[in-house]
């Protein structure tokens, strides 16, 4: 009897409920290698029309068989085999494309190079399996993100484990259209978890060792360096073709970030995931527009969490401080309307008689915004007679003298350098009411109930100096130090 009369005769016997020569195949099944691979994949092509669900065992044992470990004619038997299962049976989709992404984890953690290649053979096999099952049926793009989700490694698994993981969910990225915004914002999601494992402080220690410990600390620096060099690799590969940008692709995947960061990143404050938005930023000024108007859309938005608010002002003055390639009529626009900003909201608490300082977060997170901008670039804003003119239409002098205090409230050390400057060229003076304030009873109760008290963030600079030396080499052409403007 021929393996397709085998194979068919057990296929049809569980719908007569005959399941002795069914049990029996499974178990052939099984057995870790199959003689003539091709011949069976064939035999249960033809017998795909009698599947239903109640083979779901047989489906099951199937689907775990690796198939990529044969021949290439195998894989593309398979192929055929699964094309033809969910054509006729489309309640297998999800089934089949659990199997295939659970394939993307590997089980060996060192390879060598006959290996790594059979890997890479593998995964591109899973991957035309993968677009052939959702060319057939479109909507199972749904099924995709939950199958990454449940088969996604365990974050303390060695980095190669995770490195290749995360390789083949960018993958699939580029050619699952309609999951590529959850995907990325999974892998993002991976990656301030390992971020948030090791804080700047941390790393600094680590740097200022001349011999690193085999540590947790170094251990998730190498792999948040690695993953992060994956992600601006694929950033840069969505977002060119041939050197040249295409402005099309890399909108819309800045667009995905973007709105990534909004809902989801800036509520998380991590120290490099968000130099994602910074390189991204800087291919195109529309970019950079576009990601200024999310901060400011936050900040001054009262829909908004205060301290979501202020991580905004954050982040915006940050960016304006650290991008090389901002403009400077960019900066004085921006420095503008922050102090616009302020000026109404002192307008405003200026028509009433009490001020509840812990609810005024916001206002000075946008007062440390303006100062700590106004810092980084004093040289460029104080050079010609016109640029002296605009210093003086900010009104830094009714900002830091109004009621409410905001050299009180705001980060000590932008207070102290924004001091040094203003007194430098004679703009404002600072340290009568600095003094003042030293003296005051009350100044670090306060200071924690409207900084500290909403969440820590008044000390949060997102774009602070980029720590992991192999992907930074996509931030440090881009990057003003501090060194640059002292």
């Amino acid at each position: 009897m021929s393996s397709e009369d085998i194979i068919l005769r057990a296929v049809k016997g569980v719908n007569e409920g005959q399941c002795q020569h069914y049990e029996t195949l499974v178990q052939e099944l099984k057995k870790t290698t199959l003689d003539s691979p091709s011949c069976y994949l064939a035999a249960f092509r033809q017998a795909v029309r009698h599947i239903n669900k109640k083979h779901e065992t047989l489906i099951g044992v199937l689907l775990n068989i690796d198939w990529t470990s044969y021949d290439d004619e195998t894989a593309r038997h398979f192929i055929e085999f699964l094309a033809d299962l969910i054509s006729v049976k489309t309640f297998y989709v999800k089934v089949c494309i659990r199997s295939l992404i659970k394939q993307f984890v590997s089980k060996t953690e060192l390879f060598d190079d006959d290996q790594q290649f059979a890997l890479k053979k593998k995964c591109d096999h899973i991957h035309t399996a993968l677009q052939t099952i959702i060319h057939i049926a479109p909507l199972s793009s749904k099924f995709v993100v939950d199958a990454v989700k449940q088969s996604f490694p365990y974050l303390g698994k060695s980095l190669f484990i995770l490195e290749t993981y995360f390789v083949q969910v960018l993958q699939l990225a580029v050619y699952v259209h309609d999951a590529r915004f959850q995907l990325l914002q999974l892998l993002i999601d991976k990656l301030i978890s390992v971020d948030v494992l090791t804080h700047r402080q941390q790393k600094d220690q680590i740097h200022s060792k001349k011999e690193l410990s085999c540590n947790n600390e170094e251990e998730n620096m190498t792999k948040m360096d690695q993953l992060m060099t994956l992600f601006f690799a694929y950033i840069d590969s969505v977002s060119f073709e041939e050197g040249v940008l295409d402005y099309n692709a890399a909108g819309s995947l800045f667009k995905d970030l973007l709105c990534v960061f909004e809902h989801f990143m800036i509520k998380t404050q991590c120290t490099h995931v968000q130099f994602m938005l910074f390189h991204m930023a800087s291919l195109h000024r529309d970019f950079m527009e576009a990601f200024l108007a999310t901060c400011w859309g936050i900040l001054q938005d009262p829909n908004y969490a205060s301290i979501l608010r202020q991580t905004s002002a954050c982040y915006l003055s940050s960016f304006l401080a650290r991008a090389k390639f901002v403009d400077i009529s960019i900066v004085r626009r921006e420095l503008r309307n922050l102090s616009a900003w302020i000026h109404r909201y002192i307008d405003y608490q200026d028509d009433n008689t009490q001020i509840a300082k812990t609810k005024h977060g916001p206002f000075y997170s946008a007062c440390q915004a303006l100062f700590y901008i106004f810092v980084y670039h004093h040289k460029l804003l104080v050079e010609t007679p016109a640029d002296i003119t605009f210093t003086k239409s900010l009104n830094l002098a009714r900002i830091v003298t109004s009621r409410l205090n905001p050299l009180k409230y705001c980060l000590e050390s932008v207070v102290g350098m924004f001091a040094r400057v203003t007194r430098m060229y004679q703009i404002v003076f600072c340290y009568s009411i600095i003094e003042r304030n030293n003296r005051s009873l009350e100044n670090m109760s306060e200071h924690c109930k409207v900084i500290e008290g909403d969440g820590s963030m008044g000390t949060f600079f997102p774009f602070d100096p980029y720590m992991l030396p192999k992907s930074g080499k996509w931030i440090q052409p881009l990057y003003c130090l501090w060194n640059d403007v002292e």
